[in-house]
């Protein structure tokens, strides 16, 4: 069986440790823990759980503490997770099976990374990051901020279904990202390709709208070879700082964009629906939401998924525009569509009442009624 050591880097997480390193702490081999200026009583936490403690001076790069942290590990395969990080405990019996039956020849594993957990498990968003790391082939962590690590694509990798799921911080400090970014920028007077994307999402994050869109375009000029989340997330985020800037004309239009760059997706379509529903044009909204039910979820090169965007939220939001058209019939179809999705949601309950009042029964769907 293989060995596994966790490697996390950690600075004022008191709150959030304990949680995590309960959830893990019995399928891992060892825990290193790298505090750089932790002010709380992170390591007193992280005490009752591990002796392997080290201080690492901050120096403004998160791939430089990343790889310190990987270089304590001293088992077979390095974990990385944030102090917000946790296993559920399907995930966790995943977790144990993977470690019990995996081949030692694997390089990297690959894993779900769930963002918003709803009460039945079911992630808000998803996207997949390497998570276990082969010791002895010596990859390195890359990028001041938004790190990853840099590992061969021809190399051994396991494609797994095991998630962590990530918890809502409440305390983010939202311009740390962008200081880094912004410091970079200062000593190289350039930046990259994914450091500009990254730089367009924080200023976005910041409020900085304007400034964004610039980083936007800079990043859509370079010959760019990026995930197509990368396309999905610019034009995002586009229309909404075009929005913030009250430019309906552009916001529309950074959507559409997005069709020169990446196949439909229905995190953009849905989108464009929802700009001609606020406009009032519910024939368009309709139109745009259809487009978005019928579009077939991506399996490769994800990016990130929003779950409820590929089925759920254009059946319900159907449902609701054709009784706004008083078409009972078609609500109904709609309705029973985003009841294969999820059919215990209260909205299905809202619409199946306000379908009674209408029309003075309910609907024959067993689904919904039983």
């Amino acid at each position: 069986m293989i060995g596994i050591s966790l490697c996390m880097i950690v600075k004022n997480e008191e709150k959030m440790l304990g949680a995590c390193l309960e959830s893990v702490k019995d399928l891992v081999d060892e825990i290193v823990i790298i505090d750089t200026g932790s002010e709380d009583n992170t390591k007193e936490i992280a005490r009752q759980f591990t002796d392997l403690i080290y201080d690492f001076e901050w120096v403004g790069d998160f791939a430089v503490a990343r790889n310190f942290a990987f270089s304590k590990g001293a088992k077979d395969y390095l974990m990385w997770l944030d102090a917000d990080d946790v296993l559920l405990p399907e995930d966790r019996d995943k977790f144990l099976k993977l470690k019990q039956s995996m081949s030692p020849d694997v390089d990297v594993v690959i894993m779900n990374y769930n963002l918003g957990v709803e009460e039945d498990g079911k992630a808000k968003v998803q996207f997949r990051r390497e998570r276990l790391i082969k010791k002895d082939r010596n990859y390195s962590w890359v990028e001041p901020v938004h790190e990853y690590v840099e590992f061969n694509y021809s190399h051994n990798i396991l494609q797994s279904d095991i998630s962590i799921s990530h918890r809502q911080r409440t305390n983010r400090i939202t311009d740390r990202n962008l200081k880094i970014i912004e410091s970079i920028l200062e000593k190289k007077g350039v930046l990259n390709s994914r450091q500009l994307y990254y730089y367009g999402r924080e200023l976005t994050a910041n409020k900085r709208f304007k400034e964004a869109t610039i980083a936007f375009d800079e990043f859509l000029l370079k010959d760019n070879n990026q995930s197509s989340s990368f396309y999905l997330t610019t034009f995002q985020d586009l229309y909404h700082c075009y929005t913030e800037l009250n430019d309906k004309d552009k916001a529309i239009k950074s959507l559409l964009r997005s069709f020169e760059y990446i196949p439909p997706r229905a995190e953009i379509v849905s989108k464009i629906a929802y700009f001609y529903k606020e406009q009032g044009k519910i024939t368009n909204a309709i139109s745009w939401f259809q487009i978005a039910l019928n579009l077939t979820k991506p399996t490769e090169d994800l990016g990130y998924i929003a779950n409820d965007l590929w089925g759920f939220i254009p059946a319900t939001e159907l449902s609701t525009l054709y009784l706004t058209q008083g078409n009972i019939k078609e609500a109904v179809v709609y309705l029973k569509k985003a009841a294969e999705f999820n059919p215990s949601h209260p909205i299905l309950q809202k619409l199946l009442l306000y379908i009674k009042y209408k029309i003075g029964q309910f609907p024959e769907t067993k689904t919904l009624t039983s």
